[in-house]
C-alpha cells in the first residue's frame, strides 16, 4: 500500500489521495509504512497534511 501511495505522488500529484482500512490495526500498519516511505522521498512531504481525517463522527 505505500509504494503505490509513493507512486501515485510520483504519478498524479495534482490529484488528492486517501486511503480506507477496515480497522485500527490495518490503519495503524498503513500509516507505519507510509511513514517509512517517506523518509526516504521528503520531497513529497507537501502532498501529505498533519491533520487526520478519522477523527469525525464515529471514530
Amino acid at each position: 500500500m505505500a509504494q503505490r501511495v509513493i507512486h501515485h505522488f510520483d504519478t498524479c500529484p495534482q490529484r488528492t489521495l486517501g486511503v480506507v482500512a477496515l480497522s485500527t490495526a490495518q490503519a495503524e500498519a498503513i500509516e507505519e509504512a507510509v511513514q517509512k516511505a517517506r523518509a526516504a522521498r521528503p520531497d513529497l512531504d507537501h502532498h501529505f497534511t498533519e491533520g487526520r481525517h478519522d477523527e469525525g463522527p464515529g471514530a
